[in-house]
C-alpha cells in the first residue's frame, strides 16, 4: 500500500478519484485462473483529502487508507502454487492510470496521467511501484 499526500496547495475536503490510464499488462494471469486479472482492477477508487492532504477512502471506500498497489497474499500463495504450463512466479503486471480532483464550482481535472503502476512476484519476493518510486520486501 503507498500512502499518498498532495502538495502545491491545501485540498482540504476535495475528492481525488483514479481513473483507467489505457495501458495494461498482466503476465501473471491465465485463462483459468482464480485470481482475476489486474488489468483495469480497481480503477475507479475515489478518496476524500483530510486536512494534512493526504487521502482517506471515501463513498464505498471509506476507511480505507492509502492507495492499494501489488499483490494481495492470497494472490502471491495462488501464482507461486500453479503448477504445470500455467506456473507464472516470477511475473509482473503494469499498467497506467490517470488521477482527478474535483474543484469547487466547476468540472474536475485531470492532475497526474498516465501514472505507471507496476507489481511483480518471484520465489522469495514481492515488489511494486506507484509514480515511480519501488518498494519490495520478502514474503
Amino acid at each position: 500500500m503507498w500512502n499518498v499526500e498532495l502538495t502545491g496547495a491545501n485540498f482540504n475536503g476535495r475528492i481525488v478519484q483514479e481513473e483507467f490510464g489505457g495501458s495494461v499488462d498482466d503476465s501473471c494471469w491465465f485463462p483459468g485462473s482464480s485470481i482475476a486479472s489486474q488489468a483495469g482492477s480497481g480503477m475507479n477508487t475515489q478518496w476524500l483529502v483530510r486536512s494534512d492532504n493526504t487521502l482517506t477512502g471515501h463513498g464505498p471506500y471509506a476507511g480505507n487508507d492509502g492507495d492499494w498497489v501489488g499483490w494481495l497474499e492470497d494472490s502471491v500463495s495462488y501464482y507461486r502454487g500453479v503448477t504445470g504450463p500455467e506456473y507464472r512466479a516470477p511475473c509482473d503486471y503494469n499498467l497506467t492510470q490517470n488521477m482527478k480532483i474535483n474543484r469547487p464550482g466547476s468540472s474536475e481535472v485531470v492532475y497526474r496521467s498516465g501514472n505507471v503502476l507496476w507489481g511483480g512476484i518471484d520465489q522469495f519476493t514481492v515488489w511494486s511501484i506507484r509514480a515511480g518510486p519501488f518498494a519490495a520486501r520478502n514474503w
